[in-house]
């Protein structure tokens, strides 16, 4: 992040010819004194030059567009002693990369001098980052340089177990997924095993031997089996994932309830389950889980359960849609990256967690045509919208380190190698006026009001259940109208 400036001195310097602010200047360049922002901007402008063609570093400025250092008259060392690249310089006469490359070297750089060849891919990825500047800003910190080098000299062991047992921390996670991605260590799914640490951290805090051997059981056979079947599958999601723990911690809070009132919990009653729901607190249904599990493997008795049951949460009114979706459209200060998921809120009802997780080839760019499938079927991407959407494609964020090899994802993530988070982007959404909950079910609701559920489930990826559901809450039935296709038109219309 940029230093803020400091303020304009009016009373001691003249403004500066290119920010028009009053700034000690630093260089006399043909346009006059320039103050040292301009000249730091000036060494970091790069392209073609408008006046000879040659591409590099761009100081002067005309009104056709910028110039070179031999077309503006401009004298600047942008020369790198050691690469010779036309470059702004980092120190000692060395451009951002090569002091980058030496700082790479330096940090995996074993016992006999050189990188150990497991960790080759890892170096040439750091020294290839295309913003070399952000690479050497990491690494310089202390604790990300520990790391590397323990594990360069193999005082840390280079696997999944030895990084399990350092200190929680991002860098931890920064450099562990760094290494997935660049093929250094085999991939794994993080959630799986994010969910088997945190029950064994959970298992040692459990006082009761009988509640922690039921609680081993109903984690490791229960939630533990399932993620790991996901997993064999697809990513665990991250919602699969905290299901999993509240489920947990929901049922090691109900064995605490039970504790306290001398109840074992192979003696739990009717009278037991009936009172823990209506006395215990709003996450109390979650329990059903753990009873159903303990109930078919005869822990507990035959006893009714009732199941939990989300409600319906919030929804928007159809005006408010369609403000929001101008906002979106219009938009001079949404990040776009948040723009293209509040239209796939608005305009398509799709969760949080789908929107995070789309992938780029689920987008097709064919002429002026975007199409984009969320089920079956490819959607035409109505205009304005499909603007944004191609401008995403071709400008996707957080792709200029060594964190994305080869990013797969539409919303590629802060975390090597995945998408974006789908809890940071609720935030962001409803920060900027989409809270997706209420956005997604007011979508629903509104399109269900025209086109068949069944169309709509196979065309947007949702399941039967789903779709059912909000049919009823919009006074629809799923198989009301035989026809399919109706999503299509009216979407653009919607837009």
């Amino acid at each position: 992040m940029a230093r803020p400036r400091k303020p304009p001195d009016p009373d001691r310097y003249d403004p500066c010819p290119r920010c028009e602010l009053e700034y000690e200047p630093v260089a006399r360049w043909p346009d006059g004194p320039i103050c040292g922002y301009c000249y730091q901007q000036a060494k970091r402008t790069r392209g073609t030059c408008v006046t000879c063609g040659h591409e590099g570093v761009l100081p002067g400025r005309t009104p056709n567009g910028p110039t070179c250092r031999g077309c503006s008259g401009i004298t600047i060392n942008v020369d790198c002693v050691r690469c010779g690249a036309e470059d702004e310089l980092y120190s000692g006469g060395l451009c951002w990369r090569c002091t980058l490359s030496d700082y790479v070297d330096h940090a995996l750089r074993g016992h006999d001098g050189t990188i150990p060849a497991p960790l080759v891919p890892l170096a040439d990825a750091l020294r290839g980052m295309p913003r070399a500047n952000s690479g050497l800003t990491w690494i310089k910190q202390k604790h990300v340089y520990a790391v590397l080098h323990q594990l360069a000299i193999a005082e840390l062991e280079l696997s999944h177990d030895a990084l399990d047992r350092l200190p929680k921390s991002n860098t931890v996670t920064y450099i562990r997924e760094l290494l997935v991605e660049h093929q250094v260590l085999p991939r794994r799914d993080r959630y799986v095993a994010g969910y088997e640490q945190w029950l064994a951290a959970k298992l040692a805090a459990i006082a009761d031997d009988e509640h922690r051997k039921v609680i081993q059981r109903f984690g490791t056979w229960h939630h533990l089996r399932r993620l790991r079947a996901r997993s064999a599958a697809s990513p665990v999601t991250l919602s699969a994932f905290m299901n999993a723990k509240q489920s947990t911690t929901v049922a090691i809070n109900f064995l605490d309830w039970l504790g306290g009132r001398g109840v074992e919990l192979a003696e739990v009653s009717q009278v037991d389950i009936d009172r823990w729901h209506a006395t215990g607190p709003s996450t109390s249904g979650r329990v059903d889980t753990f009873l159903f599990w303990a109930r078919s493997h005869s822990v507990i008795g035959k006893i009714d359960i009732p199941r939990h049951h989300r409600d319906n949460g919030p929804s928007i009114g159809e005006q408010a849609r369609i403000e929001a979706i101008r906002r979106v459209l219009t938009s001079d200060t949404m990040p776009l990256p948040i723009r293209v998921a509040a239209g796939l809120v608005l305009l398509y009802g799709q969760p949080v967690h789908r929107i995070a997780a789309t992938r780029v080839d689920q987008v097709t760019i064919t002429g002026e045509q975007v199409t984009i499938r969320f089920g079956r079927d490819d959607l035409t991407v109505p205009e304005p919208f499909a603007i944004l959407v191609q401008m995403l494609v071709e400008a996707r964020p957080n792709l200029q380190t060594a964190a994305h090899r080869d990013s797969p994802w539409l919303f590629p993530g802060y975390t090597p190698g995945q998408h974006l988070n789908a809890n940071h982007l609720a935030d962001k959404l409803s920060e900027h006026g989409t809270p997706p909950l209420a956005g997604r079910t007011g979508t629903w609701r509104q399109l269900l009001h025209r086109v068949a559920p069944s169309v709509l489930a196979d065309d947007l990826g949702i399941s039967a259940v789903t779709a059912m559901k909000h049919a009823q809450l919009a006074g629809s039935d799923y198989l009301r109208y035989a026809g399919g296709g109706v999503v299509r038109p009216f979407l653009q219309n919607d837009a």
